[in-house]
C-alpha cells in the first residue's frame, strides 16, 4: 500500500513539474539599441575652372629689299624671290611667325645696307662685291690670288671659310655698330672676272690703258695695277657705253656678261686671276633682331644657314654658261702662263690695300681666312 502512494506521489510530481516551468515568469527582453543614421549632405558638383584662352603668338612682319639685279639667271638671287625657299622656309620653320614682305629693288644695291641699319627695310640683300674692300664690309674674298683660281675649289675654299664661327662674330660686332647684322653669304654661281671687249684681248700689254666698267674698290685697284684704266658706271648705261665706245671693255663675271647679252656687243672674253666666287649678302636690323624671341633668333640664323647651302655647287651651272658662251661665238681666251704669273705679282700690293680699309680686324680676319683657306686645300678624300 505505502509502495503505491510513493509511485503515485511522484507520478504527479512529474506531472507538474512542466506545468511549473510553463507558468514561471518569462524575463522581459532587452531591446535592441535605436541606431540613429544620419544621412550625408548633399555633395555639390564644382564648377569646373574657367580653361583661358591661349593667346596667339605674335607674328612678325619684315620688308624685305630685295636686290633683284640678276633676274632669274642667279640661284643666289632668285631663291630670295617671293614664293621661293627664303620666304617659305622662314615661314614654315617659325610656324607662320615670320612673315616677309619682298620688295624688288626697294633701294639700289650699294644702299640697302644702310637703308637696313637705319630702319627704312627690316631685312635686305646685297651684292658682296660691290662693297668689297670698303668699311665696315670687311669682305675678303675679292683679293686677287687669296681664292682659288679654279671655279670650283674656290667655291669649296668659300663654303668651309665662311662657316668660321669666330669670322662670323666678328662680321657681326662691326656691323652691329652701323644698326645691322650679317645673317649669311649667298654664293651667287662660280666663276670669277671676266674681261668682256669689242675687240680681242688676251695680254697684260693689251690691257694697258683699255677702258674698263667695273665695280667694288678691290677691283678698281686691281684693274689699275694690270694697267688698265678703271671707269665707274651703273649696269643700265654699261651696254650703251659699249655700244658707243665710251668704254672699250667691262669686268664682270662670265655668267653675269652672257646672261645680260654682253656677248652681242664685246664677244672677246679674257679670265684673269682675281676672283673665283660670286657672293650676295643678307642683313637685318641690330635692333629688330634683338627684339625677337630666342626661338626665332634661332629659327632666322638656321634657316639662313640652310639657304646658304642650298646656293653651294653653282659649278654645273657655270659649265653650261661657258659652253654656251662658246656655242654662241663668243672667244674665251686665258693669259699665258707668264702673263698670269706677272698679273698675280702686280696684283699682290691688294692685300695690303685691303688691310688698311679693313679696320682693326684686318689683320685677324685675313689670318682666319688663310687659315681656312689651307685647311680646304690640303683635304684629301682618301688620305694615304
Amino acid at each position: 500500500m505505502s509502495r503505491k502512494l510513493i509511485i503515485l506521489g511522484l507520478l504527479l510530481a512529474l506531472t507538474a513539474l512542466p506545468l511549473a516551468v510553463a507558468c514561471a515568469k518569462a524575463p522581459t527582453p532587452t531591446p535592441a539599441p535605436t541606431v540613429t543614421v544620419t544621412a550625408p549632405a548633399p555633395t555639390s558638383t564644382p564648377t569646373p575652372a574657367t580653361t583661358p584662352t591661349p593667346t596667339p603668338e605674335k607674328a612678325y612682319k619684315f620688308t624685305f629689299a630685295w636686290d633683284d639685279a640678276y633676274g632669274a639667271n642667279f640661284y643666289a638671287s632668285v631663291i630670295l624671290a617671293p614664293g621661293r625657299e627664303f620666304q617659305r622656309l622662314l615661314y614654315q620653320r617659325s610656324n607662320g611667325r615670320i612673315q616677309v614682305n619682298i620688295i624688288s629693288k626697294m633701294f639700289p644695291s650699294q644702299d640697302i645696307p644702310d637703308a637696313v641699319g637705319d630702319g627704312r627695310a627690316d631685312m635686305g640683300s646685297y651684292q658682296m662685291a660691290m662693297h668689297s674692300g670698303t668699311f665696315p664690309f670687311i669682305l675678303w674674298e675679292n683679293i686677287p690670288g687669296l681664292v682659288s683660281a679654279d671655279p670650283v675649289q674656290g667655291e669649296l675654299e668659300m663654303m668651309q671659310t665662311m662657316q668660321n664661327a669666330r669670322l662670323i662674330e666678328i662680321y657681326n660686332k662691326v656691323f652691329r655698330e652701323h644698326g645691322f647684322l650679317h645673317l649669311s653669304g649667298l654664293h651667287g654661281g662660280v666663276g670669277g672676272f671676266t674681261l668682256w671687249s669689242g675687240k680681242r684681248v688676251t695680254t697684260l700689254a693689251e690691257m694697258k690703258g683699255l677702258k674698263t666698267r667695273v665695280s667694288g674698290a678691290m677691283a678698281n685697284l686691281a684693274l689699275k695695277n694690270l694697267g688698265a684704266s678703271p671707269v665707274t658706271l651703273a649696269w643700265a648705261e654699261v651696254l650703251g657705253a659699249v655700244r658707243t665706245g665710251v668704254i672699250d671693255a667691262v669686268l664682270t663675271g662670265l655668267t653675269y656678261g652672257f646672261t645680260q647679252g654682253l656677248g652681242d656687243l664685246a664677244p672677246y672674253v679674257l679670265e684673269l686671276p682675281m676672283k673665283s666666287v660670286s657672293q650676295f649678302g643678307v642683313v637685318i636690323n641690330a635692333k629688330l633682331y634683338d627684339s625677337l624671341p630666342p626661338d626665332l633668333q634661332k629659327v632666322l640664323r638656321d634657316t639662313m644657314w640652310e639657304v646658304q647651302l642650298m646656293t653651294i655647287g653653282n659649278d654645273e651651272g657655270y659649265t653650261v654658261v661657258y659652253d654656251s658662251a662658246k656655242r654662241a661665238g663668243i672667244t674665251i681666251s686665258r693669259l699665258s702662263p707668264e702673263d698670269m704669273t706677272k698679273a698675280v705679282e702686280l696684283m699682290k700690293p691688294l692685300e695690303d690695300e685691303w688691310l688698311k680699309t679693313a679696320g682693326p680686324y684686318g689683320p685677324e680676319i685675313l689670318a682666319i681666312v688663310k687659315e681656312e683657306l689651307a685647311k680646304a686645300r690640303a683635304f684629301e678624300a682618301y688620305p694615304k
